[in-house]
């Protein structure tokens, strides 16, 4: 990665995701992919709606929404990224950085944690989100078709969508909908120009047992020349590369907010240990049924936290 400066290539917050104690371990490849909200430009302009900033603006126009009968979408299955981005506008990484790697008295049981549960349970007595949306299957394209249809007006997802969409419904990605961060928390330690996701899908190591390291860095390296790369973007891919230049205006802008962001949260599920994930992914999909309350996930989260990962420490 160091030869001939090979890493400059690629975004800093790639290779920030993929460094361990000073040491690459990977290297970024496929595209940027951050959550944000998709909306429904033809339903904002019938009902004259704003884009909201802020939370608060954000209940209020699905206040709206609700008084037309229109849905407000989230990304609704157990990979869930509404908490993440609630609790990074919240309080910032700093919560889940001090929980997941055990320092600073980090713990799931911060009060952000419980506060952002809470937020979720009361959107959800408020309707806010479609019927059945606990038990959708993302991977199946069910929360999508509310989109497609002009029965939802937004949708939280990865901006993988932008790719998604071109391939599932052509139709659909070439109309004229748009984009927008996820709002901020007034008042709070977030910082607005964080996001969540990841600078890089997929991170494509070596194995040290290989008998053609070479090869397969070129392997590699092939699959982000100037012609994968060239490629990736008339798909609607954002390649983790510098100066990359795009003239579709929701890459654009996807590229935009993922180049001023000071930081990149990865998604809880792929940053925690596996069995930790799934601990994760159980008691916010319980918060979202009602079956458990913010408190009792966090107290479930951080005793699985604390079996696996150890006591927090400064």
């Amino acid at each position: 990665m160091n030869k001939d400066g090979y890493k400059d290539r690629f975004l800093d917050a790639g290779i920030n995701q993929s460094t361990y104690k000073d040491k690459i371990w990977a290297v970024p490849v496929e595209s940027t992919s951050i959550a944000m909200f998709f909306y429904n430009k033809k339903l904002f302009e019938e009902n004259s709606w704003s884009i909201p900033t802020t939370i608060d603006e954000l209940e209020v126009l699905a206040d709206k929404m609700l008084a037309k009968n229109v849905i407000l979408l989230h990304w609704l299955t157990k990979t869930n990224g509404l908490v993440l981005c609630i609790v990074d506008r919240m309080g910032g990484g700093k919560v889940f950085n001090n929980a997941a790697n055990r320092v600073n008295e980090g713990t799931f049981e911060d009060p952000i944690f419980i506060e952002a549960g809470e937020k979720i349970v009361e959107w959800v007595d408020k309707d806010y989100f479609n019927e059945g949306f606990n038990g959708l299957d993302e991977d199946a394209g069910q929360a999508r078709s509310l989109l497609y249809t002009d029965r939802a007006a937004m949708y939280l997802m990865a901006s993988w969508f932008l790719t998604t969409s071109i391939v599932e419904n052509p139709e659909f990605a070439e109309s004229d909908f748009g984009i927008f961060p996820f709002p901020v928390v007034v008042g709070d330690n977030g910082d607005p120009n964080t996001v969540i996701g990841t600078v890089g899908n997929n991170f494509y190591s070596i194995s040290s047992m290989s008998k053609y390291p070479q090869a397969a860095f070129d392997l590699i390296k092939y699959l982000m020349d100037e012609k994968s790369i060239e490629d990736k973007v008339l798909l609607g891919d954002l390649p983790p590369v510098k100066n990359l230049q795009v003239e579709d205006s929701k890459l654009q802008m996807v590229l935009d907010i993922a180049n001023k962001a000071p930081s990149v949260q990865l998604w809880y599920d792929q940053y925690l240990p596996s069995e930790l994930a799934e601990v994760h992914k159980d008691t916010l999909q319980a918060i979202f049924a009602k079956t458990m309350t913010p408190e009792e996930a966090a107290a479930e989260l951080e005793a699985k936290a604390t079996e696996i990962l150890g006591v927090s420490s400064k």
